[in-house]
């Protein structure tokens, strides 16, 4: 569950901060060396033309502290994507702690079966639907300009990367 913070964090309803959008266009799978578990993301548009988080997955494992993560940009040049030099990775729960606590909360309560506690997904089924998110439910938003694609990369305590996703956005003021 918590591996899809990556993509709720950047695919929520158009994110706005003074007058800068970031605005996703493409949630997918990314080549997993390991067992990946089962998911599906998609961004949708409401009626209202913005853009809604849905995701399922059967997670076949607890996902804790333990658990780590890398998040790779990379922004468009013409005919390939560049990445940066900088890759932000570290345990997963003390990050969100530190970066999306509040945007967390919001999604453990809205996804089904909810999260109680804030530092364990226990092994289920879950769904979410129609979720959005602003950057208000960011601590520190980063503004990129342009085309760039985040791309996360989960890994159990055994260091096995269990999950790949990546998205493809849009920054401009």
């Amino acid at each position: 569950m918590l591996s899809y913070i990556f993509v709720v964090i950047f695919s929520g309803l158009i994110l706005l901060t003074d007058g800068y959008k970031m605005i996703p266009t493409k949630i997918s799978s990314c080549p997993v060396k390991g067992k990946a578990f089962p998911i599906e993301c998609k961004l949708l548009k409401n009626e209202k033309g913005e853009n809604e988080f849905f995701m399922t997955t059967d997670l076949p494992f607890d996902i804790n502290e333990e658990f780590t993560f890398t998040l790779k940009i990379s922004t468009w040049a013409v005919t390939t994507w560049i990445p940066f030099n900088q890759e932000i990775q570290g345990k997963l729960f003390e990050n969100i702690d530190k970066i999306i606590p509040k945007l967390w909360e919001k999604l453990r309560g809205q996804v089904k079966p909810a999260v109680s506690d804030a530092h364990l997904i226990k092994a289920d089924k879950y769904i979410l639907e129609n979720f959005q998110c602003s950057m208000d439910d960011i601590l520190n938003p980063i503004q990129l300009r342009g085309k760039f694609m985040a791309t996360l990369k989960m890994f159990n305590p055994q260091d096995q990367e269990v999950l790949c996703q990546s998205l493809e956005m849009f920054g401009q003021d």
